[in-house]
Formats: C-alpha cells, structure tokens, sequence
C-alpha cells in the first residue's frame, strides 16, 4: 500500500486515495469518490482521512434508506454510497484548538479567546461596584451579537474570564 494515499475533499465529494499534491478536476477524475451529505467544514484538497465514514443507501419512493452493504450489492438501482462526516464542524473547531491557548480545560473555546469579550474597567464616580481607576479591570464583558440585532448595544457582564457559549469566536 502506497502511504502516500490520503482520502481529500474535492468539490463536494471524498476522493479515495489521491497521490497527487494539487487536486483539481484533472488529477482526480481517475479515483473512486464519493459525495458527501451532512454538516461539515472541509474544504477542497484538504485530507480527510478517518473524518468520514461511508453509508450504503437504497431509493424506496423519494427516500434513501440506508442498508447493510451486503445487502446493498445484492439490490437494484436506484442505489448509491455517500460519506458522511464523523464529526460536526463545532467538534472539528473544538478538536482544532483543543489543548491551545487556554489552561481550563475548554479544549481552546473559551472566553478567553473569542473576539466577542472585552474587559470591563472601573470609573472614579462608580459607587461601589467598579468604582476605581480607569486603568483597573472590574470584570469581563460579552459583546456577541444576534443576528436578528435584538441585543444591539448591549453586553454581558461576567466575573470570569473562562466560559463557552454556542456564540463563540475565536480571536
């Protein structure tokens, strides 16, 4: 077996064992594919070896069903074999940045690291709660946005620079 072989994303399908170094519609028109179905962050020519697995599936009405693959050679068309990635794109990025930037066990999502934080600091005319020097820090706020603009101009305060929400967004 060739180790130079990888399974790489091209144009919406996995190319099983490409050798080549620049996929393109050329170098891999020679190899067995197979398009993929499901959420997924690939992107053309990167390897995605052991990041999908394939399903066997057979048309009944306007269905597709999956089936067994010994089952699936002994069938009739309409039948075909998608890939369908093993992970989410939210598990890619978090096995991504897993162990990077952040101590507390976030697997790299953090708070700490998301564009959508900024500090908090005090103010001299503060009564009690962040009452100090402009230069001293008196808490974490969350600046994330909804899409729908329901939130403009507000922020979330926190006592913690640690923390993860589904908002995330790395610096």
């Amino acid at each position: 077996m060739n180790s130079n072989k990888r399974d790489i994303y091209f144009n919406g399908e996995i190319i099983v064992d490409f050798t080549g170094f620049n996929p393109n519609k050329n170098t891999v028109s020679k190899n067995k594919s197979y398009p993929v179905q499901g959420s997924h962050s690939f992107k053309d020519g990167e390897d995605v070896t052991g990041r999908y697995e394939l399903q066997y599936q057979y048309l009944i009405g306007e269905t597709w069903i999956p089936v067994v693959p010994m089952m699936y050679d002994a069938m009739n068309e309409p039948k075909r074999i998608v890939a369908l990635p093993t992970t989410s794109p939210v598990a890619e990025q978090e096995k991504e940045a897993e162990g990077k930037e952040c101590e507390h066990g976030y697997r790299g999502n953090c708070c700490c690291n998301c564009k959508n934080q900024i500090k908090l600091m005090c103010h001299p005319w503060n009564k009690g709660f962040g009452k100090g020097s402009i230069s001293e820090q008196c808490g974490w706020v969350c600046t994330m946005q909804f899409s729908d603009g329901s939130n403009k101009g507000e922020g979330v305060f926190h006592d913690n620079e640690h923390g993860m929400c589904e908002m995330h967004s790395k610096k």
